[in-house]
């Protein structure tokens, strides 16, 4: 998907490669290449939705509707890039205060869909959508007193080709697991039919908290340990890896107890009769957690 390119590409340097350097100024200049070529390959995704919109034939897409959903995925990668940037400097506070913005503005999106359907035009709720993310960007910046400066200047653009050198094996990294993750739906899709995938996806929804433990552990340590090592303090690279595999192990730990004492309800509510059975299937689907 777009947002883990970009992952790879800009925002896994820009919470590995800028918090390594101790002095301001080299940080801010790789920060300006970094942000630099994110609003570049934004403007590339912008142009090309829209365009893709325009051109694939559908009666309910007009110009409005394709600007609007091109301004909803540009919105969202630069949420995500603001996200990003505001975890290298370890502001998780306001990343929560950048989340909720959005969460805020674009559930205007589904209120309007409930409640009002005849005025909930694709234009509307992909505009709603975008807003809450822009918004939110806004408001990170704004409360963490920071901005982030753009050129255009090649000598200052090169820059990036450190970080390159790393991203590009990211790069490489995403789309081999997008082929491991995604090959079994198209395997298993196309031999047995949709309602045999169905029974996989649904093995893998009591994963989601283990999903949401690992990304959000994830966001905080990979910054601060980028930061240690720039500043040659071993000790706490360390001391945050093993409290990082006690955190993680005990995490997995809860989740997995909790399956075990208490799926008999759990597979009632959330498989009940459609379901039969999905002990297996769910056990399965750990081992590919892994």
């Amino acid at each position: 998907t777009l947002r883990s390119v970009q992952g790879a590409a800009l925002n896994t340097p820009l919470g590995v490669h800028a918090p390594r350097l101790n002095r301001h100024a080299p940080r801010a200049l790789m920060e300006l290449a970094l942000s630099s070529v994110n609003a570049l390959f934004i403007l590339a995704v912008f142009l090309l939705v829209a365009a893709g919109a325009l051109i694939s034939g559908h009666d309910h897409i007009s110009p409005i509707v394709a600007l609007a959903i091109a301004s909803y995925a540009a919105a969202a990668l630069s949420i995500n890039y603001v996200r990003a940037y505001l975890f290298s400097y370890l502001r998780a506070g306001t990343v929560t205060a950048v989340d909720l913005t959005f969460v805020i503005i674009s559930s205007l999106a589904v209120l309007l869909a409930l409640f009002a359907p005849e005025h909930a035009t694709l234009a509307r709720i992909f505009g709603l959508l975008a807003a809450g993310s822009f918004a939110g960007a806004a408001v990170g910046l704004i409360l963490s007193r920071k901005r982030l400066r753009l050129t255009l200047k090649p000598r200052r653009l090169a820059r990036y080709m450190g970080p390159w050198r790393d991203a590009r094996w990211a790069l490489a990294g995403v789309g081999i697991s997008s082929v491991q993750t995604r090959a079994h739906a198209l395997i298993v899709g196309s031999a047995l039919g949709p309602e045999a995938f169905a029974i996989l996806a649904a093995g893998n929804i009591l994963y989601g908290p283990i999903r949401m433990l690992l990304v959000a552990w994830s966001k905080i340590t990979r910054p601060y340990l980028a930061r240690a090592i720039g500043r040659d303090q071993i000790a706490k690279v360390g001391e945050t890896n093993r409290l990082s595999f006690v955190a993680l192990g005990l995490g997995f730990l809860a989740v997995f107890s909790g399956l075990y004492l208490f799926w008999t309800p759990i597979e009632g509510f959330i498989y009940g009769e459609k379901y039969a059975d999905m002990r297996i299937v769910v056990a399965l689907s750990s081992e590919e957690r892994r």
